[in-house]
């Protein structure tokens, strides 16, 4: 099921059942396919802070959100190639794990009624640069014609294992 969650400072969470998010980001009372849960607060700036929680996608594993919506504006967290019950990490391809956390991307951003096209930028996290070739074309075989905005860290190690982590920016 997935979920729309909003906090405040000033009247913490409130939260509806059987709401949808729409296209022009109003939420209505009303039942999708996948069933929504959503709530909703503002703050005293008037600002709005969602978090989206996709069901389609491992829950986090520490102190973050899925994806936070402000405004039109979706920032997604890093997606791990692997899971903590991804069984001898190392033996998943490079290309397996760019397409797995890309693919948990899409699905956070379909939550919110956009896919792919939409990813404006993505920070691509990678423990071996050798690795990078690989990485490159499972992203560009993803992406097809969108060339979303891109960082590239080279980092010593992921958690569990993984040679890639994928956060990205979405444009709504």
């Amino acid at each position: 099921m997935d979920i729309f969650a909003t906090r405040t400072p000033a009247n913490g969470w409130a939260c509806f059942q059987s709401i949808r998010f729409t296209r022009n980001m109003a939420l209505s009372r009303s039942r999708t396919r996948r069933g929504l849960i959503g709530c909703q607060s503002l703050n005293n700036m008037g600002s709005i802070l969602t978090k989206v929680i996709c069901s389609d996608v491992p829950r986090p594993g520490g102190h973050y959100e899925q994806a936070i919506l402000h405004g039109k504006t979706l920032y997604v967290s890093g997606q791990l190639g692997v899971t903590k019950d991804t069984q001898n990490p190392e033996k998943v391809s490079v290309t397996e794990q760019v397409q797995f956390a890309l693919g948990n991307i899409e699905r956070i951003a379909n939550t919110v009624g956009v896919g792919r096209a939409a990813v404006a930028k993505t920070t691509v996290y990678i423990t071996d640069i050798a690795l990078w070739e690989e990485a490159n074309k499972a992203y560009a075989a993803f992406f097809g014609n969108h060339k979303p905005a891109r960082s590239i860290l080279p980092c010593n190690e992921l958690h569990w294992g993984a040679k890639i982590e994928i956060e990205a920016i979405v444009a709504l």
